[in-house]
């Protein structure tokens, strides 16, 4: 598995970011997202796309499914978010420290 890049940035207030491009990932593979701080953002799991919460960094997980020829795989990248409100950040908003 490979992405298009490490690192995606949401910087407006509310805003969103797609999940970089995966590649490798088997035909007929069920591919789901999770995200490590949903203090920082939330994920939708099928499509991927995060929503900006308070200012921070933390882990999404890409989890690929197994199918009849593979075995179950992930692979991961970092998000962070800037340009929240203050008021957003719980505990300070310092993010997951990932």
């Amino acid at each position: 598995l490979s992405l298009s890049t490490s690192t995606v940035s949401i910087t407006t207030k509310g805003g969103t970011a797609n999940a970089p491009t995966l590649t490798g990932a088997p035909a007929g593979a069920t591919v789901t997202y999770s995200i490590a701080n949903s203090n920082v953002a939330t994920i939708n799991p099928t499509s991927g796309v995060a929503t900006a919460k308070a200012n921070g960094s933390t882990r999404v997980t890409i989890n690929v499914g197994a199918t009849e020829t593979t075995g179950a795989t992930s692979i991961s990248y970092t998000l962070n978010v800037t340009g929240q409100p203050a008021e957003a950040n719980p505990g300070g908003g310092a993010g997951d420290g990932e």
